[in-house]
This record gives C-alpha cells, structure tokens and sequence, in this order.
C-alpha cells in the first residue's frame, strides 16, 4: 500500500472511529528511549495517526507527527510498567524487539483503544467474515456462492467464491 504526503494528511482528516490524548513512549529490547511524548491520537480505518501538542496544550491537526499502520500489530494491556497507571502496549510481528508503550487517563479509556485497534484490522475483518459464512453453511445447510466485483485497472470483473 503506498500513500503520498497529501493522500494520509485527507485520510487523517476525516472523521475516526476514535480519537483522544495520550502518551507514547518507544521501547527497544526493555528500556524505553527518551521517555513519554504527550500526542493526540486518531484511529481511521487500520491506520493510527498521532499529532504533536504544543507548549501550551493545543493540538497541530494540520500534519500527523506520524502513523502507524495496523496490519501484522499485536496489541495488549500493559498493567505493570512503570510510571504508568493505565497503559497498552503497540508491537509488530516483523519488529518482535520493539514495542510502543501507550498511555491513557483510565483503564476505559485503555480498554476502549484497544478494542478498536484490534478490529479495525484487514486481518480482523477477514476471519470475521470467514466466521459468518460458516454460520450460514451451519444454519442452512448449503453452500453459497457469492459473487464481488472487482475493479482491476479500467476493467471490472466478477470474482465468484464459494463457501
């Protein structure tokens, strides 16, 4: 998937599933380096935008500080890391030695960040709708075929699967 500047900047601008402040902090093999950032956060779609908040606590929408992208992350709560009250923990499957410490206001809060980032994933959606297909093979007792349109470059095309 490739974005330019422009594109992400429109995508971080339109309406998230969730947004708020928190803090961040990056953490390579189990020491964090230079401590919690104060950023606001923006969940739109598998993307997860952060914004700089200046000195006096307001926040610069113009420009993400940056993005992580959500495919292949494992994301769980963080109960006992210091200097921290309510926290989860961001990491990749293909950067197993780090780990993005993030913090929040209330264990709610924490919880509700982490439910949304967890679905809001391709890999999420997919098994979900692998999952109720098979309810419906259960319920019915027969095999559907379902038909998507596609659009391949200026051609459409009809992709039939069965379940």
């Amino acid at each position: 998937m490739r974005f330019n500047n422009k594109e992400m900047i429109h995508v971080s601008h339109s309406n998230p599933v969730l947004e708020g402040r928190m803090s961040y902090a990056k953490m390579s093999n189990g020491y964090t380096s230079k401590g919690f950032k104060e950023r606001w956060f923006r969940l739109k779609y598998n993307l997860l935008f952060y914004f700089k908040i200046n000195g006096f606590g307001q926040v610069d929408l113009h420009q993400p500080a940056g993005v992580f992208v959500l495919e292949n992350s494992i994301v769980r709560l963080e109960n006992n890391m210091p200097g921290t009250l309510f926290s989860f923990s961001l990491s990749f499957k293909d950067e197993p030695d780090k780990k993005y410490i993030i913090s929040s206001q209330s264990e709610d809060h924490v919880h509700q960040w982490i439910k949304c980032i967890q679905s809001s994933t391709y890999e999420y959606m997919r098994t979900r709708m692998t999952s109720i297909q098979k309810k419906i093979v259960q319920l019915t007792g027969r095999v559907r075929t379902y038909y998507y349109l596609s659009n391949v470059g200026n051609f459409s095309s009809c992709v039939i699967a069965e379940i």
